[in-house]
This record gives structure tokens, sequence and C-alpha cells, in this order.
């Protein structure tokens, strides 16, 4: 069973068995203490206790070298006492299964902190760590017909200069281009999308 201790993230041992071997760039690593100074760890690291008490990271490496780089004096970790096999799966799989958002889900979470909590484009920025750049290009997928963004989503849509163009055009011209280049989609094919048909 796991118990959850605040402990100073410097006293944490890395696991010599970590599959990850880079915490990322300087840049990325400055990204997410920042990051965890205005939110915090919202995934507590993973750690087992060795037979001496310290306690060793099984998995959240980089969040405890992201709350080390902020200067964040304590964090919470999940004390496991799983076996060294399972700690090893567990590392593997938590850094292997992982996904990141969609450009959409992305524009969803950035319409959501807009619309529901009030929040500004400065402040979405600081609180997502993305550029004003980021944030404008992400903004065109409002523009964008939703077969299109689906598309987007698995990774068989429109370019970024692509969009610029399309997000031009009326949602009913999209339609009609998007539903004519698929209306010879094999059936099934995920690119067959159901918004079509309505």
């Amino acid at each position: 069973m796991a118990e959850l201790r605040r402990v100073d993230p410097k006293t944490l041992v890395p696991n010599p068995n970590n599959p990850r071997s880079s915490i990322g760039s300087l840049e990325e690593l400055r990204k997410l203490a920042l990051n965890i100074k205005a939110i915090g760890i919202l995934h507590p690291p993973a750690v087992r206790e060795l037979e001496d008490g310290r306690l060793m990271i099984v998995a959240g490496h980089r969040r405890t070298e992201g709350a080390i780089y902020a200067g964040v004096p304590e964090i919470d970790v999940y004390v496991g006492d799983q076996s060294e096999d399972l700690d090893a799966l567990a590392a593997v799989s938590e850094n292997f299964v992982r996904l990141d958002m969609t450009e959409p889900e992305q524009w969803n979470s950035v319409t959501r902190l807009r619309e529901q909590l009030g929040y500004t484009d400065p402040q979405v920025c600081a609180a997502l760590m993305v550029t004003p750049s980021y944030l404008k290009r992400l903004s065109l997928l409002a523009k964008l017909h939703p077969p299109i963004l689906d598309a987007i989503a698995l990774g068989r849509g429109p370019d970024e200069r692509q969009r610029k163009i399309i997000a031009q055009a009326s949602l009913d011209e999209q339609r009609s281009a998007w539903a004519e280049m698929f209306s010879e989609s094999v059936e099934g094919d995920d690119a067959d999308f159901s918004h079509l048909r309505q």
C-alpha cells in the first residue's frame, strides 16, 4: 500500500536503473520548474524506501529535478512497498506509454482556461509554459471544421501553412471541401470521419 509523505526533494536518491537517461534540456527543465512554482506537482513521484531508510525514485525523476531547480523545499511522494522488479516495470511503463496531448486537446484546454477560469493570454502562456506565438498558432484551430480537427488529432491533418489557408474559408466551404476530399475514402478508415455524414 502506498503512503504519501512530504520530503525534501534533494534527499531523494535517483534510481540507477532509470530508463530515461536524460531529463531534457536546461530550457525544458526551466519550463518545468516554472510550472511547478506556478501550480505545484500534480502527480507526486513514486519512491521506494531502501534498507538504509533513504527514498529512491521509482518514477518521477524529471518532476523531482524540476522541484529542486525551482527551489521547492518539500514535495509529496508516494512511498510504495513493491519489489525491485515491479519498480523497473513502473519506471519503464510511465515513460513508454505516455502520450502528449494533441493540438486540438491543447486548444480545448486553452479555451477552458479562458472561458471558464477567465485566464488572459499572458496568464495562459505562463501557466502552460508556451510562447504567445504558439498560442496564436493554436488559436487557428478555433476556425477549423471539426472533422479537420479530428484529422489533426490523428496526425493526418493539414500542416500549419495549410491551416492558415483553410482557416480563411467559411465553415460551410471547409465542410464541402473536406467531404469532397474524403468522398472516396475506404469504409471504416479513420480518415472517413462520421462528421462528414451530417
